[in-house]
C-alpha cells in the first residue's frame, strides 16, 4: 500500500495533473483501444502514436529538431505504410475473426504491463517478482476500456480513462 500510494503522490503533482487527465488518456486509448475496430488507418494512427509516446516523449525538443530525427521518422512512416499496405482487408478481417480474442488479450495485458513502469521504482528490490500483481487492475480496466470501445465508441473510453486517472489526483489534494 505504501508503494501505490508513493507512486499516487508522485503521479498527481500539479505539473502531471494535465498529462495525467487529458494527454495520457487520450494517447493510450489511440494506443490500445483504436485498433479494437481494425483498419488499416487505425493501425497506423496506433503505432503512430506508440512511436510518439515510447521514442519522442522521452526526448527533449531540441533533440527532435535535427536530421537524424526526421530521417528515422520518415523510414518509421514509410516502414508502416509499406507493411500495412500489403495487408489486404480481408486478411485482416480473415484473421481477425478467427483470432480476435487473442488480439484482444494482448492488447489489454500489453496496456496493463506498460503501466509496470508507474510501480517498478516503488517496489522493494526483493519483492520484484510481485510488480505484475501492482499492474494487475491496469489490466482489468484495460478489459472493461476494450469492452466499452467495442460497445460504445472510443470517446467514451478516454472518458472513462481520464475518470479513473481523476481518482488519484482528488487522492493527492485531499491528502496534501
Amino acid at each position: 500500500m505504501e508503494a501505490i500510494n508513493g507512486v499516487q503522490k508522485t503521479a498527481s503533482n500539479q505539473n502531471n495533473i494535465l498529462f495525467f487527465l487529458i494527454f495520457a488518456p487520450i494517447v493510450e486509448e489511440l494506443i490500445f483501444r483504436l485498433p479494437l475496430k481494425v483498419s488499416r488507418l487505425n493501425i497506423f494512427i496506433s503505432a503512430l502514436m506508440a512511436y510518439f509516446l515510447f521514442y519522442l516523449s522521452h526526448k527533449p525538443i531540441s533533440s527532435l529538431i535535427t536530421a537524424n530525427e526526421l530521417i528515422k521518422f520518415v523510414v518509421f512512416i514509410s516502414l508502416s505504410i509499406l507493411v500495412l499496405s500489403s495487408l489486404k482487408e480481408r486478411f485482416l478481417s480473415f484473421v481477425l475473426h478467427k483470432y480476435f480474442g487473442v488480439y484482444f488479450y494482448a492488447l489489454i495485458t500489453v496496456f496493463g504491463l506498460l503501466h509496470l513502469t508507474n510501480f517498478l521504482s516503488a517496489v522493494p528490490g526483493n519483492l520484484i517478482a510481485f510488480a505484475p500483481l501492482f499492474a494487475f487492475h491496469q489490466v482489468i480496466v484495460g478489459f472493461f476500456l476494450g469492452y466499452l470501445r467495442l460497445k460504445n465508441g472510443l470517446i467514451w473510453c478516454i472518458l472513462l480513462h481520464s475518470l479513473f486517472n481523476l481518482l488519484p489526483t482528488i487522492s493527492y489534494f485531499i491528502n496534501k
